[in-house]
């Protein structure tokens, strides 16, 4: 039986209760392979909700949880050591399966002191590194450096969309032959499990738009508290409700444990609180800050509309997600999963920081019949192009002939 370990980032621990789109992909990821008959042993950050070291989820998939310090500057660091360490030391030869640059060190540091290693990089956040000003410019600079050199010395390389393809491949020289375009998938029983039933004949006026995700910068959300304030404007004559649901950490701490990314994020926070009252927006914008997993389709059901003005998305879990049970969506041209998606076909597309293209875009969102005419098609291209049952062949394709 084939050994895999599958790392997940030294953000937060897996399983997730509260979201995370790269938390949740591995953890499914580790799933559906641990029903092919592999070794799965996912490795994660030890934290105050999850205190075993290792947690058998059933006879072939487990998880490994490490301490490290909750100084976030150290965190990524002493990560990267333990696992090298721990991965190093064993005899076999191991398929291991990295999903951020966060982890870029470990695949240099065993490529160094070992050849028991068939390394695979699933790009996740590509952009960025150099884009977007989530972290200080010389952490940005050796996150850049050591991902490039990551990318060039593993084995293979899984992205989600045919552009990442193309732009590792021109932008950093990477062989096309080694880069593999595989999408997250959903899980067909959720399709089945959660089927949209509601009254269209609805009791209440309530419009009712959701988004999901962290609450950062890159994210659009200044953008989207603009959109909704002009659009109560031009109905508060009207009797039509508006309501956002703003789902994602809304206090900088993940469960019981501090995850403060940065002081930048805190700040960020603040700010979209202080324009929400000067907007007006009290009773219209709702922080529900982090939600358990198996609430999110219960919310998403209970929405009409899911909403990603991001300016930049490797792909859009969140995005999938609504569309996978027959939820609307409005999303930006430059989210990785818009390369799968047809505007006015199964989604609203919008440019990025365009507030007067989302004003006009929710209101064609408000006709009932669009809405149910797009949910219906997305719901359709979720059976047809992203069940994991489908997806995780290509996986077991690639790790035969290791």
């Amino acid at each position: 039986m084939k050994k895999i370990f599958i790392i997940g980032p030294p953000t937060n621990s897996i399983p997730v209760s509260g979201g995370g789109g790269i938390e949740k992909f591995v953890f499914e990821l580790g799933n559906y392979l641990s029903k092919l008959d592999y070794d799965i042993n996912i490795i994660t950050i030890k934290d105050n909700l999850n205190n075993r070291k290792i947690e058998l989820i059933k006879k072939n998939f487990k998880i490994i949880r490490i301490s490290v310090p909750k100084t976030f500057f150290l965190r990524g660091l002493i990560y990267n050591i333990k696992i090298s360490i721990k991965i190093g030391s064993l005899k076999q030869r191991n398929i291991v399966i990295f999903n951020d640059v966060s982890q870029s060190l470990i695949p240099i540091i065993l490529k160094l002191f070992t050849n028991k290693l068939f390394s695979i990089f699933i790009m996740h956040n590509i952009r960025p590194w150099f884009e977007i000003k989530v972290h200080t410019k010389l952490r940005r600079l050796t996150d850049f450096i050591l991902g490039i050199m990551s990318l060039r010395i593993s084995d293979d390389i899984i992205t989600f969309t045919d552009f990442f393809k193309g732009y590792l491949s021109s932008r950093f020289n990477i062989d096309t032959e080694k880069i593999n375009v595989i999408p997250p998938g959903i899980p067909k029983e959720i399709i089945h499990n959660y089927q949209k039933i509601r009254n269209h004949e609805k009791s209440s006026e309530v419009f009712k738009m959701v988004y999901i995700g962290r609450i950062i910068e890159s994210k659009g959300l200044e953008t989207l508290l603009y959109a909704i304030s002009r659009i109560q404007k031009i109905f508060s004559t009207k009797e039509i409700e508006l309501k956002l649901l703003i789902i994602g950490p809304k206090t900088g701490k993940y469960g019981k444990q501090k995850w403060i990314r940065s002081s930048k994020q805190i700040k960020y926070l603040r700010k979209l609180n202080h324009l929400v009252k000067n907007l007006n927006l009290q009773n219209q914008v709702i922080f529900l800050g982090e939600v358990n997993s198996s609430k999110i389709y219960s919310l998403l059901l209970d929405s009409d509309l899911y909403i990603c003005p991001s300016y930049g998305e490797t792909f859009s879990l969140s995005a999938l997600e609504s569309l996978s049970v027959g939820i609307p969506v409005i999303i930006s041209n430059t989210a990785g999963i818009s390369e799968y998606l047809r505007h006015n076909k199964n989604c609203l597309k919008i440019a990025v920081n365009d507030i007067n293209a989302l004003v006009s875009t929710i209101k064609i969102a408000f006709n009932e019949k669009i809405r149910i005419r797009l949910g219906e098609s997305g719901k359709k291209l979720v059976l047809n192009k992203f069940i994991w049952e489908e997806l995780i062949m290509k996986y077991k394709e690639m790790f035969e002939n290791v």
